[in-house]
């Protein structure tokens, strides 16, 4: 005699988008516009700043996640303005003269995964393979006019929560960047955790590298299966020297608090592509 026991599984299949985390917070522009003309000149304004859409190195041993907005005119900026002329807002700036700008704006996304599951199979980690941009030249041709740009920096702060899901292990390239930014800082408070990896290019190779090895001496490496160890060297350090990187978060976790994260991106033209 022996007891069998049966299990049964009921799987019920919808095919729709289920969330797993949310990702909010706000951003700041500042920088510094001189006028180099020997007279003063009228600078318009644009109605907002807008990040587009960048696309990022991806994997099929990761889950991808698609970002829906919350908002309506999410990552658009409010630009600040003084003066009106013919219609046009903007602000005066004399000859020889430097002025400060500043442009505030919020971000609110809801990070969402495809739920259908058609086989048995492993289960990687999410991959966020996309972010923002900005190109300071697009929005600031007066460069080409006489008026110089000059110490521009992006602020961003904000949270990523989970949802739905009792445990979560993620990869979030930066949600917004400036194109040909010369310097990423990472900002940490006292309570914070560095979730932070410079490269994540070289996150996505290395873990390509890391699911495809038979080495069992690499693996004894993993603090967790889900996450690679950075510090092992694997792989030429130059593979994505020629593609757009960006430093990214990686993350495994069961907690309900928030993941804060807070950053500075610095631009300068004379770092940036003509």
């Amino acid at each position: 005699m022996y007891n069998s026991h049966n299990f049964f599984i009921t799987i019920i299949s919808t095919g729709f988008a289920e969330t797993i985390a949310t990702m909010n917070g706000y951003w700041t522009l500042t920088g510094e516009i001189t006028n180099t003309n020997p007279y003063t000149v009228f600078v318009a304004v644009p109605d907002k700043i807008e990040f587009t859409d960048k696309s990022l190195i991806s994997s099929k041993d990761f889950l991808k996640v698609s970002l829906s907005d919350n908002i309506e005119n999410n990552t658009r900026g409010v630009v600040f303005y003084n003066a009106v002329l013919n219609g046009k807002k903007g602000f005066w700036i004399p000859p020889y003269t430097t002025m400060k700008i500043n442009t505030v704006g919020l971000l609110d996304y809801t990070l969402n995964v495809d739920e259908s599951q058609t086989n048995y199979d492993i289960a990687g980690p999410a991959l966020v393979d996309t972010t923002k941009i900005l190109n300071l030249k697009k929005v600031f041709p007066i460069y080409k006019k006489g008026v110089m740009l000059d110490d521009f920096k992006l602020y961003v702060r904000g949270s990523i929560k989970k949802q739905n899901s009792e445990v979560i292990s993620m990869v979030v390239p930066a949600p917004l960047v400036l194109k040909d930014y010369y310097q990423f800082n990472k900002v940490l408070g006292r309570h914070d955790i560095d979730v932070w990896v410079d490269s994540y290019n070289s996150y996505i190779h290395k873990h390509k590298e890391m699911t495809y090895k038979q080495n069992p001496d690499l693996y004894n490496n993993v603090d967790d299966a889900l996450v690679p160890n950075m510090g092992d060297d694997l792989g030429n350090e130059n593979i994505n020297l020629k593609l757009f990187d960006v430093p990214a978060m990686v993350f495994t976790t069961s907690d309900n608090h928030n993941i804060d994260y807070a950053y500075v991106i610095y631009w300068d033209k004379k770092y940036s592509d003509d």
